[in-house]
């Protein structure tokens, strides 16, 4: 008799292998959050005399760490430490050094798990210099370096976004006005197609360097708020929150840098430094009105007496000469 089937299948081992293709992005940051939160209390709940010894080495070396992903949940430990301590020790001091860096200093080239994006920029853009041997075989062609950013071996001459971008910009218009008319019409589709090509892998890369940036410095941020170190010249610290109160697209890391923000609101009020605080919230309310759909402007809309503005479209408000039956087809 053969076996009964069943649709069920275990997920533990993809989520704890990072498996993103089969749990997802944001269920597997969801997971780290709460592991880093549980992990966070724990820490706080061991004997004082020994948690120093026990944890300190090791979250300092991972908030040093070349990886993003490290940094960002070592900085959520680090806050959810400091909001679960009842007494301030020296492993809390050492954090709050290390998260001010973070917040303070500007973020590296490139990470460790990001160098698969600058690998592909790199192979489009040397595909483009291929591109051009094709056409004039010419020796006066850049030479790309073979290692990229963010590789254990990687040094100061290793391959970056900005080189990539030098290649794609001034270099390819260097490239193109030494070709021959006759060969700058035979290649001008392909070049542009590899150029193209190799602008759209550059732009990705930045684009995923530039969340992972915001995340790791608002993470850094938080901990230095629920830490109660804020420093007298906040500006990196707010910013550092408040852009990820603006961009991030996480649910989950939005809300926890909102709480950091109406923490850190409290805490100058508290401390008598009004001034920043009402700067802050009166930032914060801008944003909330910069999307006229969802915060109408008044003066806009004085005359309608009878509308539901959040409930009408604009066009709706604002040409009430429209066919009813032309607008519910739009």
């Amino acid at each position: 008799m053969p076996p009964p089937s069943t649709s069920s299948h275990n997920i533990d081992g993809a989520v704890m292998q990072g498996d993103v293709d089969l749990v997802g992005a944001d269920v597997l940051t969801r997971s780290r959050i709460y592991a880093a939160t549980a992990f966070g209390r724990v820490i706080a709940m061991w004997p004082t005399a020994q948690r120093s010894t026990m944890f300190g080495p090791k979250l300092l070396s991972h908030l040093q760490s070349t990886h993003s992903t490290t940094q960002l949940f070592t900085s959520m430990i680090a806050e959810e430490f400091a909001r679960s301590v009842e007494e301030r020790d020296d492993m809390a001091q050492a954090l709050a050094s290390a998260l001010r860096l973070i917040v303070e200093s500007e973020p590296p080239p490139c990470y460790s798990d990001l160098v698969s994006y600058l690998q592909i920029v790199r192979a489009q853009c040397q595909s483009l210099v291929s591109t051009f041997w094709d056409v004039a075989h010419s020796a006066k062609l850049p030479i790309i370096a073979v290692v990229v950013q963010g590789e254990p071996e990687a040094s100061q001459y290793a391959f970056s976004i900005a080189d990539g971008e030098k290649l794609v910009g001034s270099e390819f218009e260097r490239l193109k006005k030494s070709l021959t008319p006759a060969q700058r019409v035979a290649a001008t589709k392909s070049l542009d197609d590899a150029r193209l090509d190799a602008q759209r892998a550059i732009d990705e890369a930045k684009e995923v360097k530039e969340i992972r940036d915001v995340r790791i410095k608002a993470a850094a941020a938080a901990g230095l708020v629920a830490l109660k170190e804020i420093p007298k010249k906040p500006v990196a610290t707010i910013r550092g929150m408040m852009d990820s109160v603006k961009k991030e697209e996480n649910p989950e890391l939005q809300r926890r840098s909102a709480a950091a923000v109406a923490d850190l609101v409290g805490q100058l009020v508290a401390a008598d430094r009004s001034s920043i605080a009402n700067k802050v919230v009166r930032n914060l309310v801008k944003f909330c009105c910069s999307d006229t759909a969802e915060t109408p402007e008044f003066h806009f809309f004085t005359e309608f007496e009878e509308s539901i503005i959040s409930l009408k479209k604009d066009e709706d408000v604002r040409r009430t000469d429209m066919d009813p039956a032309l607008f519910e087809k739009q």
